[in-house]
């Protein structure tokens, strides 16, 4: 996972576009939270009350 997903301004459906991939991702059990994290740019208790 290289790129990471930062738009200058996140509105709300942006907001929900960053979560819903987490989700899946994380489901998929192919990366850590913290690489999830990362590359979404969240901190590791976003990631938490994500999941």
């Amino acid at each position: 996972m290289t790129d990471r997903w930062l738009p200058p301004h996140f509105t709300r459906p942006q907001l929900e576009e960053r979560r819903l991939p987490f989700l899946h991702l994380l489901e998929a059990d192919q990366h850590t939270t913290q690489e999830l994290a990362e590359f979404l740019g969240v901190s590791m208790g976003t990631t938490r009350h994500w999941n």
